[in-house]
């Protein structure tokens, strides 16, 4: 059987590689992927789509909080080209980044 989403955790769990608890979502969805490929014979049409719907939930939050992330990355880096003399933050942005312009602003009005 598949194991239950976590509840308590769920608003913010960080990603840390070497951590093999339950409170890491990466790990978390993966497990769910690897259970849903094993069990989808015994979930059955309904199990096997509510599993699926679990794990978009699970990846849609390391989205939202990957997002945020990169908006605080962003916001660190326009205040830093502020001191840097012939450069702008639009430039930095479509020299470094592998987004627009335009992207990365909306992702930093997300943060």
């Amino acid at each position: 059987m598949l194991k239950p989403l976590p509840q308590a955790d769920a608003n913010y769990l960080p990603y840390n590689p070497s951590d093999t608890s339950s409170g890491n979502l990466y790990r978390y969805a993966e497990s769910r992927r690897q259970d849903r490929h094993r069990e989808w014979k015994n979930l059955g049409s309904d199990g096997y789509l509510a599993a699926i719907a679990d794990e978009i939930k699970i990846r849609t939050k390391i989205t939202q909080q990957e997002i945020f992330l990169i908006g605080e990355l962003l916001a660190e880096a326009r205040e830093a080209i502020k001191t840097v003399e012939n450069k702008n933050f639009k430039d930095w942005v479509e020299e470094n980044c592998e987004f627009s312009y335009h992207t990365a602003m909306n992702i930093f009005r997300v943060y």
